[in-house]
């Protein structure tokens, strides 16, 4: 005896098992068609770099263009060198804000704070602040402006020897001399002058750094340093050392004669130039 509903459920079995006879459609390939998907102002920007908003509807207007072509664009094709600072800029920012292309921000950036080496000393925080600029592209300059002084000051894979004050500014020069606060820093060299490290002992303010004793020897024995060099930049751009410079230079070499730890120099570096309280008898 059959359950209710058993006899469709044979039918349906019966024909699952029967070959399917019926004609089916030919298979076609797909079909090529055009994309009608319109990238929105953003996705653009990140497309081609431009940074610039659209102004009518639909069409790119030609206000990101020099000379008929965009930054990246003249890049490739002519290189680095044939670009000006604010294109450069341009393409590190990447995308400007509405009603303003990449290079019009770049422009106002570099008309504000008056040259490429101005910007290039400027701290992400105060960076962050600018129209246009913002917290993300502010970091993405710094880093750039940073890669530069190193790459500036380090051969890669090369022994670095600090055996003259012209040395030490060729290797530190590039790193302080425009950096917008006053940074004390020191070079840890073994028995051949060869540089073993150098650390960053306080970056203080627009005209002094405050700097102990204890914090610029504690580097050297713990790296058990030979000697040291002291290095401290003036933001104004003026190596000219002052009365408290040569008073903690003072300080600082007799402390290091208790350490039995010599002191090679004292560099003060500006803008182009030092100064070498060595040369000058103070060390």
């Amino acid at each position: 005896m059959l359950r209710p509903g058993a006899g469709a459920r044979s039918r349906r079995h019966r024909a699952r098992d029967e070959p399917d006879v019926r004609p089916r459609q030919p298979v076609q390939g797909p079909r090529c068609r055009p994309s009608r998907r319109r990238l929105s102002n953003r996705q653009h920007d990140r497309a081609d770099g431009s940074g610039t908003a659209r102004s009518d509807g639909g069409r790119r207007c030609d206000c990101h263009r020099v000379g008929g072509q965009r930054p990246r664009e003249r890049l490739y094709w002519n290189g680095p060198e044939a670009l000006a600072d604010a294109e450069l800029l341009a393409i590190q920012l990447g995308s400007g804000i509405r009603g303003k292309s990449a290079i019009d921000v770049a422009r106002e950036v570099l008309a504000a704070y008056g040259s490429l080496a101005d910007v290039a000393g400027r701290e992400v925080a105060e960076l962050a602040t600018v129209s246009g600029i913002g917290p993300a592209k502010a970091a993405r300059l710094v880093a750039a402006f940073e890669l530069t002084r190193r790459l500036r000051a380090r051969i890669p894979g090369a022994r670095v020897t600090l055996s003259g004050p012209a040395e030490v500014y060729a290797a530190y020069g590039p790193l302080m001399e425009d950096l917008k606060r006053e940074v004390f820093r020191i070079a840890l060299l073994d028995a051949q002058n060869g540089l073993l490290h150098d650390r960053v002992i306080s970056q203080g303010t627009l005209s002094a750094s405050l700097v102990h004793p204890r914090d610029v020897f504690k580097p050297a024995i713990l790296e058990s340093a030979a000697s040291v060099i002291l290095l401290h930049n003036h933001p104004s751009g003026d190596p000219t050392p002052s009365r408290e410079d040569v008073r903690l230079t003072r300080q600082l070499v007799e402390c290091a004669r208790l350490l039995d730890l010599r002191i090679h120099d004292h560099l003060v570096i500006g803008r182009g130039r030092f100064v070498s309280l060595a040369e000058k008898g103070i060390i």
